[in-house]
């Protein structure tokens, strides 16, 4: 709800409806899903400061590019620590 509420202080361009009933966060949730991917609409960028109080990801979830794009970039830098060691 905390969510909702930042996004309709200012960075939609219509408020978001109000939800009722049993289902009401279930609902809002599904607006907020809905809403946010637009690229037109400049919201807020939100990260977490402290990654060990995030829970774990399932290996199903995981952006597979990513990690083969980090696993690159590691292993350029093991590549180049090696070579300053043995000069």
């Amino acid at each position: 709800m905390s969510a909702k509420q930042l996004l309709d202080g200012g960075y939609l361009p219509s408020r978001l409806p109000r939800r009722q009933g049993e289902r009401a966060m279930r609902a809002t949730t599904e607006d907020l899903m809905k809403t946010v991917p637009n690229p037109q609409l400049n919201v807020p960028t939100c990260y977490a400061i402290a990654m060990d109080r995030l829970p774990p990801v399932d290996a199903a979830h995981c952006n597979v590019s990513a990690i083969v794009a980090e696993l690159q970039t590691l292993r350029a830098e093991v590549r180049a620590s090696t070579g300053l060691r043995k000069r």
